[in-house]
């Protein structure tokens, strides 16, 4: 592909508004053609000062444009398979965001036809691209034993909107977290068990086929004053941490020796400006900084006593849109790869570079934890994996 890669985005929502837009905008290997959304008014605030040659509510006419190159989904989870496997049957290489499907054999599915029609699929596992887990990647390539792991994935339902209660976190959120795991294990998972403490509150244990293990706490009941993701790995008499994205510390690991590294953080357009260097002046205490302010804010104005309906979730996203000017958006501020990774999605497809972005196997893989994750959580019993059943 020789000339840029004209990509229809499908959503006009928080993700694609917030990550993907710009993201694309910036690349020099794209052109932002086209977006559908059911919301005009939504989808003109949202996208109209890209100037897309093309700007619909018909999902078809998006994807029936000869001159797109791949369509860019990011739209509510349960509603995203069917419109990848409507992209792919139109003949336009795919990006779908996490979760790719709601169960391993429909990702397959997915990657059976992109395949059958020689077509490129992909899902947003961003984690891989995060500066920090670059890092990461390149400390764990250079050792010799396999890797015990643990993760934190913790968030404040108290902040979140009412779908949180409806759907489980380990499929729609902790995904994320079981691609990381994996990809960084450089083995299948075979055996998974969960303890759960209370709805979406579970803690997850993977052992792998090269010996590796890890543990996941993921959780809806912690803090916004509380950083949402830490990672510690622990081997070869090594250990390292990576804390919320913006701090690595390392502890006798090869090439590194015992020292702190931190990252800078990612900036919006409408929000709080300037702490991008911040973070990585300060590292985790800028994180803290600002998620503890964030929580005063979220006290201030009763976010803790709205109810978790639909209804209450405009009042939330209107207290939101009060304090952009003084805050950074607090889940986003670090960076966790998505410029990165939508960059190399783009290059791939111009220019063949050989990427790290996800595809439908390592979906499949990803959501096939998730899946015994929930199956343990209801039984209390360990349950194993076939590896075999992720080839497509």
């Amino acid at each position: 592909m020789n000339n840029k890669v004209r990509v229809g985005f499908l959503g006009a929502g928080n993700l694609n508004s917030i990550q993907h837009f710009p993201n694309i905008a910036a690349s020099p290997n794209a052109e932002f053609y086209g977006v559908c959304d059911l919301n005009r008014e939504q989808m003109e605030k949202k996208a109209g000062h890209y100037k897309p040659k093309l700007m619909t509510e018909d999902f078809e006419e998006l994807i029936n444009n000869k001159n797109i190159d791949i369509i860019w989904i990011a739209t509510r989870p349960h509603l995203q398979t069917d419109l990848a496997r409507r992209a792919l049957k139109a003949g336009k290489n795919v990006f779908v965001e996490k979760p790719m499907a709601d169960a391993a054999e429909t990702c397959l599915e997915l990657g059976r036809l992109a395949k059958k029609k020689g077509l490129k699929l992909f899902t947003g596992f961003n984690r891989r691209y995060a500066p920090a887990y670059v890092d990461v990647t390149s400390i764990l390539q250079k050792m010799k034993t396999p890797p015990m792991m643990t993760y934190r994935l913790a968030d404040d339902s108290n902040g979140r909107g009412s779908d949180i209660f409806v759907s489980s976190q380990l499929l729609d959120e902790a995904c994320h977290a079981f691609d990381i795991l994996n990809f960084f294990a450089g083995a299948d998972p075979v055996e998974v068990i969960t303890f759960n403490v209370s709805q979406n509150n579970d803690l997850v244990s993977i052992r792998y086929a090269n010996g590796a293990v890890a543990s996941l706490t993921s959780a809806i009941k912690s803090s916004m004053a509380w950083p949402k993701e830490r990672l510690e790995i622990i081997m070869d008499n090594s250990a390292l941490s990576v804390e919320d994205f913006v701090e690595l510390q390392t502890a006798n690991v090869p090439g590194w020796g015992s020292m702190t590294k931190r990252y800078e953080g990612f900036e919006y357009p409408g929000w709080l400006s300037g702490y991008k260097e911040k973070m990585q002046w300060e590292g985790l205490s800028a994180v803290f900084a600002f998620r503890r302010r964030w929580q005063e804010y979220n006290i201030a104005d009763g976010m803790p006593k709205l109810d978790h309906k639909p209804e209450t979730d405009k009042i939330r996203g209107k207290l939101v849109e009060a304090h952009k000017p003084f805050m950074p958006p607090v889940n986003y501020m670090v960076n966790k790869g998505w410029c990165n990774a939508d960059h190399s999605i783009l290059r791939h497809l111009r220019a063949g570079e050989p990427t790290n972005a996800a595809g439908a196997v390592e979906s499949a893989r990803s959501i096939a934890v998730a899946e015994a994750a929930m199956k343990s959580s209801k039984s209390g019993r360990l349950v194993k994996l076939d590896p075999k059943s992720w080839k497509i």
